[in-house]
């Protein structure tokens, strides 16, 4: 099934703008010109309620870096630990199919962030701490840059975070079901995030445009490990 889903995709949808426009507005087609009440704006002195309706996707970054805190703290929300399932096995922040949690997370910092330099990083499974991987050179940025398939809108950014899944993890408990398993934990996780770019006042956007062999190759996978989605995140452009 992976293959079939990969991009460059072998089975290609070429919409017109008009034809997505029509898309997107075709679920509001039946419904009338009444006025309806909003139930959600009930809500807003939750503080939760007010995340989910202030988050928002952002295409246009600073440029500028985040401190190291509120990376760390991203990355925690992203898939940290939590409280014990079991001696030496911890929760993670986001629910996992037979706790086996086969996320891997990676952060590329296109800039300094604290004492973080530019370059690649994993997410210690262990520790909730950042790895280095490499450091970055310019051709380094623009070769990740590259992997997307329209890099118009990822130059800016302070952080990308590629969640990306050891999918041996799941099928070996429950078959093929378990790449079904996988791809709902890394929305999860990907949720998790946005919520938490929400409330630290940075913008985010999830892009799942991406050429999985040259993610795969950038971020240096394994073969048994595949990319899913990433979140860049960055401060927000006022302009």
């Amino acid at each position: 099934y992976h293959p079939y889903t990969c991009n460059p995709m072998p089975f290609v949808s070429d919409l017109t703008n008009e034809e997505v426009f029509d898309l997107v507005c075709e679920d509001s087609k039946d419904r009338t010109n009444k006025p309806e009440e909003r139930t959600w704006s009930k809500q807003l002195k939750r503080s939760f309620a007010g995340l989910l309706l202030k988050r928002e996707s952002h295409r246009q970054f600073t440029g500028n870096g985040i401190d190291k805190e509120k990376l760390t703290y991203l990355v925690w929300c992203c898939y940290g630990q939590t409280n014990l399932l079991m001696e030496n096995v911890h929760r993670r922040t986001v629910p996992s199919a037979g706790g086996l949690y086969p996320l891997r997370i990676h952060v590329a910092l296109r800039v300094s962030c604290g004492n973080f330099g530019p370059g690649l990083y994993s997410m210690d499974q262990h520790k909730d701490d950042l790895i280095l991987i490499k450091k970055w050179k310019p051709s380094d940025r623009t070769k990740f840059a590259q992997c997307f398939l329209d890099d118009s809108y990822v130059h800016d950014y302070a952080a990308c975070v590629v969640m990306s899944a050891k999918t041996e993890r799941e099928t070996k408990k429950y078959s093929n079901r378990g790449y079904r398993y996988a791809i709902l934990e890394a929305g999860h996780s990907a949720q998790n995030l946005q919520v938490a770019c929400t409330e630290q006042d940075l913008g985010c956007v999830e892009i799942g445009g991406f050429s999985d062999e040259k993610l795969k190759k950038a971020i240096s996978m394994d073969a048994n490990t595949f990319p899913l989605t990433t979140v860049f995140v960055g401060e927000i452009c006022s302009q």
